[in-house]
């Protein structure tokens, strides 16, 4: 599973880091790009080396693998673990928009939205469970 996301992502859903670092701003325009991979990802294409500092193609894209995040489950609390990675967000044109909030996420969202001057509508919003 590839994930795009941009600092502080992992500190923000408490996403374990494990060996290496995280991304961080400076990852945002680097060539190659920074890449953090989950244990499972790291287990299950490097069993016995540390990917640390390899280099991994996605597509034309290349990446430096700077460092091993804990696994979480990215689809629903109740779905499986998935090998993935994660990549400076870049120039995407859609984005999964993750907030950490003590009130209620959806109304977040559209304040923000709405001070931004957007009119795109939020399409989805839930509480994770803790």
């Amino acid at each position: 599973l590839s994930v795009r996301s941009q600092p502080p992502y992992h500190e923000t859903l408490g996403i374990p880091l494990l060996r290496g670092r995280l991304l961080d701003a400076a990852d945002m325009t680097a060539t190659p790009g920074a890449m953090l991979v989950s244990a499972s990802l790291a287990d299950l294409n490097w069993p016995d080396e540390s990917p640390s500092g390899m280099r991994v193609r996605d597509g034309n894209d290349e990446f430096s693998i700077v460092g091993v995040g804990g696994d979480v489950r990215q689809r629903a609390l109740g779905a499986p673990l998935e090998p993935t990675f994660y990549v400076p967000m870049g120039r995407s044109q859609s984005m999964h928009l993750v907030i950490r909030t003590a009130g209620d996420p959806g109304a977040f969202c559209r304040l923000s939205l709405k001070r931004l001057g957007r009119s795109t509508p939020t399409s989805q919003s839930r509480r994770p469970g803790r």
